[in-house]
């Protein structure tokens, strides 16, 4: 009986600290959700998304969260294996998660952009209407460049600091830009207002983004940079496509500096 007891309390143990199961079909996970009446997590994600593997280590390992996915049938995509899917539910930037309906419609959940396992698990518990916790719940350690820039940004001391230490500046300006990746759509204002502190700094630390090698990352840094050219009233007719080849993108980021490098002397 001793013996027995221990061996569910083994599995139970193992059970709760399990790994999620991400299955990688939406349809055969809409087949499941349909005889089961679990929703269904759609995580759009791609290997060299540096966000999505933060969500990975930080977030989907945390055990509140795992507990939690319990209660829906997970699935990932790589954006780049599955683009009908990513065009379907117009996915321009990840990670990208979203809860779908066993009944089908409407997503009852779509977060954009990176989520600590806190906020995630509020969402999640939130939509699955299950009662959230904070238990084992930490957030990802902040890198100390891209604070230093953040503060100094808001103070508007920007210019201070990259006189000080102009390595610590350029390092926070393209962790700014790398966190333009997991922004979502209503918070781009507030970052171009931040962006703008950075003078003439930020539209080069952009234009570099554009040839980040995550999607995410570009797609983030393209929408920053054309609501900033707007905001300063700089026209131009170049476009930049984030999900095109990597030469065409190479090309398009090519034009993008050569225009700044000819532009930057007549705004002043």
């Amino acid at each position: 009986m001793k013996y027995t007891i221990a061996l569910l309390l083994i599995f139970w143990s193992s059970c709760a600290f399990a790994d999620v199961s991400w299955q990688s079909s939406l349809s055969a996970a809409k087949i499941q959700s349909a005889k089961t009446g679990k929703p269904i997590l759609v995580d759009f994600s791609a290997t060299w998304c540096g966000p999505c593997r933060q969500m990975e280590q930080d977030t989907f390992s945390n055990a509140a969260v795992k507990a939690a996915l319990k209660n829906v049938i997970c699935v990932r995509l790589d954006v780049d294996k599955n683009q009908a899917e990513a065009q379907t539910y117009q996915i321009n930037a990840i990670p990208r998660v979203m809860l779908l309906p066993s009944s089908g419609g409407p997503a009852i959940l779509d977060t954009e952009g990176y989520r600590g396992p806190q906020d995630f698990l509020d969402e999640l518990s939130k939509a699955l209407h299950l009662k959230s916790s904070t238990a084992g719940v930490s957030g990802p350690a902040a890198n100390p460049d891209l604070t230093a820039v953040k503060t100094a940004l808001s103070s508007k001391s920007y210019g201070a600091l990259k006189a000080k230490n102009p390595k610590q500046a350029a390092a926070g300006l393209h962790g700014l830009v790398q966190e333009l990746g997991v922004f979502e759509e209503p918070q781009i204002a507030p970052m171009v207002v931040l962006l703008s502190n950075a003078g003439d700094d930020a539209l080069p630390a952009l234009i570099a983004g554009l040839s980040d090698k995550t999607l995410a990352v570009r797609a983030g840094a393209y929408r920053t940079l054309q609501t900033l050219l707007r905001t300063r009233q700089i026209a131009t007719n170049l476009t930049y496509d984030p999900w095109a080849s990597a030469k065409a993108r190479q090309i398009q980021a090519q034009r993008w500096a050569a225009w700044w490098k000819q532009t930057k002397p007549a705004i002043h």
